[in-house]
């Protein structure tokens, strides 16, 4: 599978709905996030009838948006709100820094287990044939 392929299948969300049917939310947040991804196996128990994605999928990719309000609430409270609702992985893309932060559920919780830069490569065990060169998102 080429760089393209793999970048392709994560940037469209897994049921090819429009990104506004997809949120995650609790009592007093509502997200949309940038990119999610949900396999086969769990994507019909987490849409509704209308199509909408109600349920965490197994990743969540946020890009970093401007403004330290913006990365604020990206590095803790969607973090928390993902962590809560049993998101299995989380991807923060820092387009400044040009790294990714890989936060993985480990008991119960998201965890910080590794930070990537231009010269690492990226992987998931949910994802076992993805793999792109963090120097290939920021080309």
């Amino acid at each position: 599978m080429t760089d393209h392929k793999v970048l392709t299948t994560l940037l469209a969300p897994a049921h090819k709905k429009p990104v506004e049917k997809v949120r995650i939310s609790s009592d007093n947040d509502n997200v949309i996030p940038d990119v999610v991804w949900a396999s086969n196996e769990r994507l019909p128990l987490l849409l509704d009838e209308a199509g909408h994605l109600t349920g965490a999928p197994e990743l969540v990719v946020e890009v970093l948006s401007a403004g330290s309000e913006n990365e604020k609430r990206d590095r803790e409270l969607k973090l928390k709100l993902y962590s809560s609702r049993g998101v299995r992985e989380y991807w923060i893309v820092d387009w400044r820094k040009q790294q990714v932060e890989v936060y993985r559920r480990e008991q119960a919780s998201l965890k910080l287990v590794a930070t990537l830069f231009n010269g690492d490569e990226l992987s998931s065990p949910i994802l076992p044939d993805f793999s792109c060169a963090i120097a290939q998102l920021f080309n």
